[in-house]
C-alpha cells in the first residue's frame, strides 16, 4: 500500500540555504546570494528546502558548503527566492534532501500544491538517472 506524501503548498515557513552567487547566475538577491539548488539525473533543477533549521544545518555539514546560511522563507524574501529559482529553471522543490542517503521527504512546486507517493520519495529515482548534486546555483540552466 502506498501512502501519499503531500509537499507544502508554499515555500513560506520552510528554510533555504543561501550562498554567494560568484557570478554563476544572472539573478541574485541584494546581497549577491542565491539559494542552493540541485540538478537531478533527469536534468531538472530543484530548489532545496528544509522543514527546520536543524535539517538545513545537517545538510550544510554533510555537504561541506562553505558560507551557506540557513534562512527561513518569509514574506519579505519569498519573492526574491522564487524569482532567482525560476530564473535558474527550477521546476520544483526537494524537501529535506539528505545528501548521504539521497532521500528526501517530498517534492513540490514552488507555489502550488504537489503530491508524490511514498515509494517515489527516495533518491532512487534520482540515482537511476544520475545523482542530484547540490549546487550554489544552476549555471547550466542560466
Amino acid at each position: 500500500m502506498q501512502s501519499t506524501i503531500e509537499a507544502p503548498s508554499t515555500i513560506g515557513g520552510l528554510w533555504v540555504l543561501l550562498v554567494q552567487n560568484d557570478g554563476e547566475l544572472a539573478v541574485q538577491d541584494g546581497d549577491g546570494r542565491v539559494p542552493v539548488m540541485a540538478r537531478a539525473g533527469n536534468d531538472k533543477t530543484y530548489l532545496l528546502v528544509f522543514k527546520n533549521v536543524v535539517k538545513a544545518r545537517q545538510f550544510v555539514a554533510a555537504s561541506a558548503l562553505d558560507g551557506a546560511e540557513p534562512r527561513m522563507v518569509v514574506r519579505g524574501n519569498r519573492d526574491d527566492i522564487v524569482r532567482i529559482a525560476k530564473s535558474a529553471g527550477v521546476v520544483g522543490t526537494l524537501v529535506d534532501y539528505d545528501p548521504q542517503t539521497q532521500n528526501y521527504a517530498a517534492t513540490g512546486a514552488l507555489a502550488e500544491r504537489a503530491t508524490r507517493t511514498a515509494s517515489a520519495r527516495t533518491g532512487r529515482e534520482l540515482r537511476g538517472r544520475s545523482r542530484a548534486r547540490p549546487r550554489p546555483g544552476a549555471d547550466e540552466a542560466a
